[in-house]
């Protein structure tokens, strides 16, 4: 499931310019409709991107890009609780 915004463009001599009107601060140009397109979901990305590094680092983190695995942290914080709790009912048992 997509998300969908509303391309609002107009010519300026030469240029197609444009802005997504929902979020109006995002912003592009280009020399046809179809690389303004791709543009505005650049610019798009770049805007969301920096909205989210000033929010705090754990939630900034859910989002980091590359190809690390997001889970193995989950699985690592898991089992960090996990790991706990068994010994503490192992010293109970003994």
């Amino acid at each position: 499931m997509g998300i969908s915004f509303t391309l609002e463009y107009w010519r300026d001599g030469p240029w197609f310019c444009g802005r997504i009107k929902e979020k109006p601060n995002v912003l592009s140009q280009a020399r046809t409709l179809k690389e303004l397109r791709r543009n505005i979901r650049e610019a798009f990305l770049l805007v969301v991107l920096a909205e989210l590094e000033t929010k705090p680092a754990k939630v900034s983190r859910l989002f980091e890009t590359g190809t690390r695995n997001i889970d193995k942290p989950v699985i690592k914080a898991a089992s960090a609780c996990v790991a706990p709790a068994a010994k503490r009912a192992k010293s109970k048992t003994t």
